[in-house]
């Protein structure tokens, strides 16, 4: 009997401890300035665009996107992807698929020169419009903060004049 007793409070001390321990969140927060910084030299990564949340940052480089951020015991914790890019294209990516947001890259020197203004209509047909800045590129938030397929993303590039210079939809679907 007292095995039997010693074996269910041996159980129910390893089921708690599971649960407790299955109950804890990994806690994370957004890299410092400097961090950033020794994180983009040892990638080697040039970034192009950088926003920080809450609790990471999202860095676009050349042909690359990673989301940051640091752990309580300061180590850094990234998801990224990288690919080859080509000097007349428009990148339109994410970290994974389904995302709050979508990185636009801009590698075409007509797009950069003559680009005004940019219009995103995410997954869910939401659009948003972003100034353009002659900037290689943008991270742009899905205005309610809904994951969204960055692959049905829409990219509109107008002009000064408010004339269509560049259409992903023309150009992917």
């Amino acid at each position: 009997m007292i095995t039997k007793i010693i074996l269910l409070l041996i159980g129910l001390v390893i089921v708690t401890g599971c649960a407790a321990h299955g109950n804890q969140q990994i806690h994370v927060r957004t890299p410092t300035d400097q961090e950033l910084e020794r994180f983009l030299s040892i990638e080697g990564v040039k970034a192009l665009a950088v926003k920080k949340y809450k609790d990471h940052a999202i860095i676009l480089g050349d042909s690359s996107v990673y989301t940051l951020s640091i752990t309580a015991d300061n180590q850094f914790q990234y998801v990224g992807s990288s690919w080859s890019g080509g000097p007349d294209r428009i990148d339109i990516t994410a970290v994974t698929q389904e995302t709050p947001f979508i990185g636009v890259f801009i590698h075409r020197n007509d797009v950069l020169e003559h680009g005004n203004k940019m219009k995103i209509t995410f997954a869910d047909g939401i659009s948003v419009e972003e100034i353009m800045h002659n900037e290689k590129a943008y991270i742009v938030d899905h205005p309610l903060g809904k994951l969204t397929n960055s692959s049905e993303a829409i990219v509109e590039i107008f002009n000064d004049k408010g004339e269509m210079i560049y259409s992903s939809d023309a150009n992917n679907h």
